[in-house]
């Protein structure tokens, strides 16, 4: 394994990883936005959000900026991005994955991933907002 890859943390490590977690998804519930949002609008799976916040998965600074990013796009009260993103750091300390070397091109992909699945999202809306203007009526409903 290289130092790049995500290692299972350690005993002392998990410890800080469930503190890290935690504090997450309160700040998920503060924003009042759902895991499956927060994954999707940040790029990585809900699964991976849910390891992330029951402290069970190392996750790399990155990640975190991401996270905290799509809370604050949600929530401006919950707080100042840069100062919870440190707050979250300082949480996990040594418990942090290192960064990939291959970070642009990570990024390249998952911002390219994030457009689709907003488009499939916007598609889908549009989708269903014409199926209930020309969806069969029962006898009596006005159009």
């Amino acid at each position: 394994m290289t130092t790049w890859q995500i290692a299972k943390p350690t005993p002392k490590e998990r410890l800080r990883l469930v503190a890290l977690g935690t504090r997450l998804r309160e700040l998920r519930d503060q924003a009042g936005v759902g895991r499956d949002i927060v994954a999707v609008r940040s790029g990585i799976r809900p699964g991976t959000l849910y390891r992330i916040e029951a402290g069970a998965y190392r996750t790399r600074a990155s990640t975190l900026r991401r996270l905290v990013r799509v809370l604050v796009e949600a929530d401006p009260s919950i707080g100042d991005a840069d100062q919870l993103t440190a707050d979250l750091i300082g949480l996990a300390g040594p418990a942090l994955a290192a960064e990939s070397p291959y970070l642009a091109s990570i990024e390249r992909r998952r911002d390219r991933r994030v457009r689709r699945m907003r488009q499939l999202v916007e598609l889908g809306e549009a989708y269903e907002a014409a199926w209930w203007e020309t969806r069969p009526r029962p006898r009596g409903e006005a159009r």
